[in-house]
């Protein structure tokens, strides 16, 4: 297993730590030992300095261990938990940059308290192994508490959406909005989109499109999809070029996810597509006026619907971005249930947590959490 530089220095750091409180020695003690400034001492202790030989065999002596034993990559037993989650370079595939965290820092805050947080990584471990968590598990849970931070709503990006509609004049007279947002992305970015770009690839039948990169980007779109189905892809794509978003996926289907940043990259030019076709000032008036009516009415909901030119799913994910903003629900989850008329049943497709994570979120889609029995009440006299 090759392990990074920087975490052979993290583990020397811990053990060095430890060490040093195990023989009841401060930093000052220690140096006056060793003849090893306090403050190397110090880096050493941090990661940020990994020492030469000559000063790692007078702290060995000083400790009364052997000089292999200071160099290796095994920590003690309390904490051996943290030695496979730094040798595991685990920390490396963490976003940790992206929060402006370094893995520093992250030793700082275990070091205080080193054999209760040796506990808690051991028990995530063995969540993981017993729930089989895939690292793509992570980097989704840490898109959702990223989203939750900010209550789901991105002015950087709403900014950006707004940039376009002005410049390329969205809301103007004239063309249809797919084909505004198509000739942006073909005059502007140099894109070559083919409608029935998947029809002679049987096997590809349930993607909806693929991205293809080069000098001259293209975009192959499975031609069974709808207008609406097709703008809010284009626009997504738009997303992804206008922000100059990378790595990114591409497939409409999730084959690899590479890091985070290709997970919140994914998300941000989704986020791009709602906020492009769904102007912020415009939708939210459009929720003003529907919570003014003194009656709940569903043909009013579907003409909102109607007019935002995209299908539900997207159109409900936007109230998930404005209404935390506008109307302080912080806490709002989109699910969606498909029926089964030959057993008069619902049954849930899709849960997607927009501001916060559910506290049901573990449970799997065929698990019909608890609280989950009014919205298939709901469904079901509706049905009736």
């Amino acid at each position: 297993m090759n392990i990074s530089t920087e975490n052979i220095r993290l583990i020397f750091g811990l053990k060095l730590k430890e060490l040093r409180s195990e023989h009841g020695y401060s930093l000052s003690a220690l140096s006056a030992k060793t003849g090893i400034s306090k403050s190397y001492l110090n880096e050493i202790e941090k990661g940020k300095k990994y020492p030469k030989t000559d000063k790692i065999t007078r702290l060995a002596k000083v400790f009364n261990v052997s000089y292999e034993f200071m160099v290796s990559l095994y920590l003690s037993k309390r904490l051996s938990p943290i030695s496979d989650l730094i040798r595991s370079n685990i920390l490396s595939e963490l976003p940790l940059d992206f929060f402006d965290i370094e893995p520093i820092d992250l030793l700082t805050l275990l070091s205080a308290a080193p054999t209760k947080f040796s506990a808690f990584v051991d028990a995530i471990i063995q969540i993981g192994r017993d729930h089989d968590v895939r690292v793509e598990s992570l980097y989704f849970s840490v898109l959702r508490s990223y989203q939750e931070m900010h209550e789901n709503y991105f002015p950087d990006i709403e900014s950006e959406a707004k940039k376009i509609r002005r410049e390329f004049k969205i809301y103007s007279e004239g063309a249809s909005l797919k084909d505004k947002i198509e000739n942006i992305l073909v005059d502007t970015h140099k894109y070559h989109i083919k409608y029935d770009g998947i029809q002679d690839q049987p096997d590809l039948a349930s993607v909806r499109y693929i991205f293809i990169e080069g000098k001259k980007p293209t975009i192959l779109l499975n031609k069974k999809m709808d207008d609406r189905q097709q703008l809010f892809i284009l626009a997504r794509e738009l997303g992804f070029s206008v922000l100059n978003l990378s790595p990114r996926n591409y497939t409409s289907s999730w084959i690899d996810t590479q890091s985070f940043s290709h997970v919140l990259n994914n998300f941000k030019a989704y986020y791009f597509a709602s906020a492009l076709i769904l102007d912020e000032r415009i939708f939210t008036k459009g929720i003003v006026d529907f919570t003014k009516k003194s009656q709940f009415s569903s043909k009013e909901v579907l003409a909102l619907m109607q007019q935002s030119q995209i299908h539900a799913e997207p159109f409900m994910l936007r109230l998930t971005t404005l209404v935390p903003r506008y109307f302080r629900f912080s806490q709002l989850f989109f699910i969606r249930y498909n029926e089964n008329t030959s057993e008069q049943s619902f049954y849930m497709t899709k849960v997607l947590h927009g501001s916060g994570l559910s506290r049901s979120s573990a449970a799997s889609l065929e698990i019909k959490a608890c609280q989950r029995w009014v919205a298939l009440t709901t469904l079901s006299q509706l049905n009736s």
